[in-house]
């Protein structure tokens, strides 16, 4: 990921040997690498923010889907009303038809919600080490230049 690779660079020219003869700090080549990064992190963020409208989108598929086999399962449960001979039979067999329904449709949902969630939670812990890498970088080129 380029975003990571500008990171790189960016510690690698702060940590680099240092001393009478050593390499000197670029100024210059950081301040371009801090440009990209802020380049950069406008599409980090969009991601992100592509990944919330992701989550809104999985949800409604996912009640579209339950929706689905909950009609599905009243269609079969009218079916076997019609039927006069075995209206008894009609009416247990549909009621399980609903409640296994209603369960796929708990499973989807919640299935969903932690797909979500873990989505999330990378996320948040990649933009976090972003986050923490930007002032790592920060810091370490302010003590650079303080030297």
């Amino acid at each position: 990921m380029k975003l990571f690779s500008i990171l790189d660079q960016l510690e690698y020219e702060l940590s680099d040997k240092r001393g009478l003869f050593g390499k000197k700090v670029d100024i210059d080549k950081c301040f371009q690498l801090v440009s990209q990064l802020k380049d950069i992190l406008p599409q980090v963020l969009t991601e992100a923010k592509h990944v919330m409208v992701k989550k809104d989108e999985l949800l409604k598929n996912a009640d579209k889907i339950a929706k689905g086999i909950i009609n599905e399962a009243e269609c079969k449960v009218t079916e076997m009303l019609d039927r006069a001979e075995l209206t008894r039979k009609a009416e247990l067999e549909g009621q399980k038809i609903i409640g296994e329904a209603y369960k796929k449709c708990d499973t989807i949902v919640q299935s969903t919600q932690q797909h979500l969630v873990n989505l999330l939670d990378q996320t948040e812990q990649y933009l976090q080490n972003v986050a923490s890498n930007v002032k790592t970088s920060r810091t370490e080129l302010n003590e650079c230049m303080q030297k």
